[in-house]
């Protein structure tokens, strides 16, 4: 059996190798993606002007041991794990073994090594997620594999999240931005998926974002889709995610697409205008 934090080491030493400078044109990745996937801390202003010498990070790992406030402890040992994730992987793994479990330096950390994670292999990531050491940090690790996921496989992400057992605002957050992802690629499949999620916060919020990406490109698709709904309440979280679209067109304008509409959805978009 793994131990996380033996995972957590392997983890950190995939990540410092994948950030090691690449050979420029070697591999076909734009400056702009290379430069969203940078976390390297930019050099301070004066970076030229000699330089007092770093703290060994052992040493310093061993000197917080000391500090008797638990927040100060966490925020100098989280920081030691963050200035060691290129250089010193196994101490960056010291680092976050110690930091305590469910506590917000740590998610920091864990979504990190998610994302990066994901970023290689997300299957991968996710079997990582499992060794992790409460349901909070295994949540949020999913989280991140799904946020990354969607960025290629949105229905996949959306299974993933529906199927892990992560409950709770975060999840509810990170449903919707898969949502919002998969809404821009495929409106209809995401609807087609989101009206089978369960009655929420989550579920009328994916509506929403799904439905207000959707009508100004296909407003006859948007109307064919709610009119063969048979739950009302799923129909009526349509019609309130077009309220909430008509509201947003300047002035008293009339939203163009609203001469595609069914009468339900007339009258309310009327009954709700100033």
């Amino acid at each position: 059996m793994i131990r996380p934090h033996h995972f957590i080491l392997s983890v950190v030493l995939l990540l410092a190798s994948c950030d090691k400078p690449r050979d420029a044109g070697g591999n076909g990745e734009s400056a702009g993606s290379a430069a969203s996937r940078e976390t390297k801390r930019p050099r301070p202003a004066d970076a030229d002007h000699e330089e007092e010498p770093v703290a060994d990070p052992r040493e310093a790992l061993k000197s917080a041991e000391s500090i008797t406030s638990t927040e100060e402890h966490e925020k100098v040992v989280s920081q030691i794990a963050w200035d060691t994730l290129e250089t010193d992987p196994e101490v960056c793994a010291m680092a976050f073994a110690k930091l305590a479990i469910d506590g917000a330096e740590r998610i920091r950390l864990i979504q990190h090594f998610a994302m990066r994670r994901a970023e290689e292999n997300p299957d991968a990531a996710m079997r990582w997620a499992e060794t992790l050491g409460s349901e909070k940090e295994m949540s949020a690790a999913r989280c991140q594999v799904a946020l990354v996921m969607a960025e290629d496989d949105p229905l996949k992400a959306a299974d993933l999240l529906s199927d892990s057992g992560v409950e709770g605002r975060e999840f509810d957050v990170t449903l919707v931005q898969v949502i919002q992802r998969w809404a821009e690629k495929s409106p209809d499949e995401a609807a087609a998926w989101a009206v089978n999620f369960q009655p929420g916060e989550a579920r009328s919020a994916s509506i929403r974002e799904i439905v207000v990406r959707w009508i100004e490109k296909d407003p006859a698709a948007v109307f064919s889709w709610k009119n063969g709904l048979t739950d009302s309440a799923i129909r009526q979280e349509i019609t309130a995610a077009l309220i909430e679209a008509a509201a947003g067109e300047p002035g008293d304008a009339k939203p163009k697409w609203l001469d595609a509409a069914d009468e339900e959805t007339r009258r309310a978009v009327r009954n709700h205008r100033p």
